[in-house]
């Protein structure tokens, strides 16, 4: 049977995720509300992404918890249902932000304990802090961009 692009993209996308040291099923399951944003519940991203309801309950909640997907309900429904955040974008980039921050600030102490005399250590210790330094102005930047976006501010 033939893959559709649909199924193709659902599945490029839980690759990608799976590439950035993310589980493949969540990338799958933004994949799939990406092109339909309607709400799912949890038999249908069981159903739709070939999961067992336990894998579905373990991605939701970590996505929930980034912030990329949220949690609703639908009149006259007693289940979970889940849909893309209204800026998963902007979440992810804040996510990483505070983690180039986290990781800048832990590196800069480490440095610290270093002593004094060791300046060629310190220094190349230096240009690490200032890598995240660049990476930390260059996604505040990205950030603000993407908020800014003509295409953002359509939908």
């Amino acid at each position: 049977m033939k893959e559709t692009p649909e199924a193709a993209f659902v599945e490029q996308l839980g690759l990608i995720y799976q590439g950035e040291g993310m589980p493949r099923i969540a990338g799958r399951i933004i994949g799939l509300m990406i092109l339909d944003a309607r709400p799912y519940s949890f038999d249908e991203l069981s159903k739709a992404l070939k999961i067992s309801r336990g894998s579905v309950s373990t991605n939701t909640r970590m996505l929930e918890r980034f912030g990329v997907l949220t949690r609703v309900t639908v009149p006259g429904d007693r289940q979970d249902y889940f849909k893309l955040s209204k800026q998963p974008y902007s979440q992810m980039l804040e996510r990483q932000l505070e983690k180039t921050r986290r990781v800048r600030s832990q590196v800069a102490e480490a440095r610290d304990r270093i002593p004094a005399d060791h300046a060629v250590t310190r220094a190349r210790i230096d240009d690490l802090i200032r890598f995240y330094d660049v990476v930390t102005d260059t996604t505040e930047k990205a950030l603000s961009q993407f908020a800014e976006s003509p295409v953002r501010k359509r939908g």
